[in-house]
């Protein structure tokens, strides 16, 4: 009987490792767990997800970023003065302004690029001073 015990915990035991690694395999590298706890207060970045509410990959940037890749669905602009993002790269398509420490939980479409320079808005927006 003590045999028997010992296979069936060895068997458990082996079952348990192949699951753990199963699951870890599903998760995919350079995943993180996602919140807005990842956007430090007052760093001047603008933070985005790829889901809404905050979650999926993340990711942040002192300046623009003409293709966010995959996109964004969510987002917290960081940073002293509006953003403009886009539902195009390249800043085209759809723009949404983005005020000073604006959180975006669901965007209206995925956010493919993003003006951190007020000089990229969008021409239907009034020129910056700065520009």
């Amino acid at each position: 009987m003590g045999d028997e015990m010992r296979r069936s915990r060895r068997l458990f035991q082996s079952l348990t490792f192949v699951s753990l690694l199963f699951g870890a395999s599903l998760m995919g590298p350079g995943v993180a767990s996602a919140s807005l706890g990842q956007c430090t207060y007052n760093d001047n970045h603008i933070c985005v997800w790829n889901s809404t509410l905050y979650r999926g990959y993340f990711q942040k940037s002192l300046g623009s970023i003409p293709d966010v890749g995959a996109g964004a669905s969510s987002l917290w602009n960081r940073k002293a003065h509006a953003i403009y993002v886009y539902s195009g790269t390249g800043y085209t398509g759809s723009a949404m302004k983005v005020a000073p420490d604006q959180q975006v939980s669901d965007t209206p479409w995925k956010v493919h690029s993003i003006a951190a320079d007020p000089c990229l808005a969008s021409a239907n927006e009034e020129p910056s001073a700065l520009c």
